[in-house]
Formats: structure tokens, C-alpha cells, sequence
């Protein structure tokens, strides 16, 4: 009589196992959640409280998303296709770079680094990840768009 829960126990232990195995070949259900990091390295150079950044795609879901602004974090989205960053500093300086992502469900960590080289303002925008790259960007007073 006492072989009996157990067993039973143990069956439904492998269902679910079963089951865990079966839902992440499902195309979504492999990746639940969103897993990308934002880091930004001052360097003394620039205050975060000016700070702005705006990441555009194209991908499903896409669009415009400000991921930070003067202090404040928001997810960085988890786009198909180009993701383009655009960065703003003190509305007076800007630059954009980015990364084509070829699988939504790759996470990233995200990192931007401020120098000065003189006067001119750098940013370097470090992208770890399966689609990553690593890109300097100069900080001009032209917005491109």
C-alpha cells in the first residue's frame, strides 16, 4: 500500500518533466523573459542626470523606446532586426550606432563608456551578446537621425 503514492509521486514527477521538455521546443516559450543590461560608465566625464537614449527598431514589437532618460531605466527591448541607439547628451551633444539582432531571443549586456579626447566627447558602446559589437562613437552637435 505505501509503494503506491510513491509511485505515483514519481510518475507525475516525470510527467511534468516530460512536459517541462515538450514546452521549450515551442518557438517563444524557450525565452521567458527579457534578460538584456544596461551599464553606463561616466568616467566623470558626462552627468547621468543628462543623459538620454533611445533605442528604435524594426523588428515585431518595435519602434521607439527611450530606455534611459536622465537617471531613469527602462527595459531595452528584445527586437528582431536593426536596433539603432540613439544617444543625447544634455540636448547638445549626440551620436547613434547599434547592432542588427538576429534572434529576439538573445540577451545582451549593454555597455557605454564616456572620454574625452581634448574637446571632443566620446562614447563607446560595448554590446556582449550572440549579435554583439563594440563601436566608438563620436558625440557632435548635429542630431542625426
Amino acid at each position: 500500500m505505501k509503494k503506491r503514492p510513491k509511485l505515483a509521486i514519481i510518475f507525475a514527477l516525470f510527467g511534468l518533466g516530460c512536459l517541462g521538455l515538450y514546452l521549450i521546443t515551442i518557438p517563444g516559450l524557450d525565452h521567458l523573459g527579457n534578460f538584456n543590461s544596461l551599464q553606463i560608465i561616466d568616467n566623470n566625464i558626462i552627468d547621468k542626470e543628462k543623459l538620454s537614449i533611445l533605442v528604435q527598431t524594426e523588428g515585431k514589437g518595435g519602434g521607439d523606446i527611450l530606455v534611459y532618460d536622465k537617471g531613469f531605466e527602462t527595459k531595452i527591448p528584445e527586437a528582431y532586426g536593426p536596433n539603432r541607439w540613439f544617444i543625447s547628451y544634455n540636448d547638445s551633444l549626440y551620436c547613434n550606432g547599434g547592432t542588427w539582432n538576429f534572434n529576439r531571443n538573445y540577451d545582451h549586456d549593454y555597455a557605454l563608456s564616456f572620454y574625452k579626447n581634448g574637446k571632443n566627447v566620446f562614447c563607446y558602446l560595448d554590446i556582449k551578446g550572440k549579435c554583439g559589437r563594440k563601436e566608438m562613437l563620436k558625440m557632435t552637435t548635429v542630431k542625426k537621425p
